[in-house]
């Protein structure tokens, strides 16, 4: 039985109904995220980084260290935002000496990013801490437990998505979290949109053509 509280009132009982539970559901999984990364991740950024990154700078600088090769388009598509913007968030982070552009190494003409020093440094000790404290959380949980919540978040996400009017074109930024692998689009043996946009590139490179 599901408890509802009137605003100044009473706490009444609400029957559990399916669209009580599905309802019940995403207020868990949100209230979940927002722990996530406004209590823990944001906080322990805070204290490592010494407001120097934003969460969204530090989501760059991770995507940046996996990703191979990576141009100012990646982080574009990653982020979901237009090439201009990415570009000057990349410049913040180059400026604060955490990335830096180069020659392409394939195409001059494109600048590729590489993480400095520093930003290894950082984002070794943000990961170090990070880890520390989500050990200690995930502690109280089996491993089989936390495979089967997995294993349902991953299915219900790629459910979600197969209702939108272009599934294929969805990117949640698995990257920045499985690197290689994308667990929306591998059991529809779809591409997403970033894994698209590496093979033209490619394509345009094999024929000369320049890279975004």
């Amino acid at each position: 039985m599901l408890l509802r509280r009137l605003p100044g009132g009473p706490v009444y009982p609400m029957p559990i109904t399916g669209e009580n539970l599905i309802e019940n559901f995403l207020g868990s999984t949100h209230v979940f995220a927002l722990a996530l990364t406004h209590v823990l991740e944001e906080t322990l950024l805070r204290d490592v980084a010494a407001g120097q990154l934003t969460p969204a700078q530090m989501k760059v600088l991770k995507l940046t260290s996996q990703a191979k090769d990576p141009t100012v388009g990646d982080v574009a598509t990653f982020l979901g935002v237009s090439n201009a913007a990415a570009s000057k968030a990349i410049d913040r982070l180059v400026r604060r000496g955490f990335l830096k552009r180069a020659a392409g190494k394939a195409d001059r003409r494109a600048s590729e990013l590489a993480v400095t020093p520093a930003g290894h440094c950082m984002l070794a000790a943000f990961e170090t801490v990070r880890s520390r404290r989500l050990a200690e959380v995930f502690a109280r949980f089996s491993p089989e437990e936390l495979h089967r919540a997995a294993e349902l978040l991953d299915q219900l996400a790629a459910s979600i998505v197969a209702t939108s009017a272009n599934p294929a074109g969805v990117c949640l930024q698995c990257g920045v979290y499985f690197k290689e692998r994308c667990l929306l689009h591998e059991p529809a043996s779809q591409n997403c949109r970033y894994r698209q946009r590496k093979f033209r590139q490619a394509a345009r490179l094999a024929h000369g053509g320049q890279t975004e």
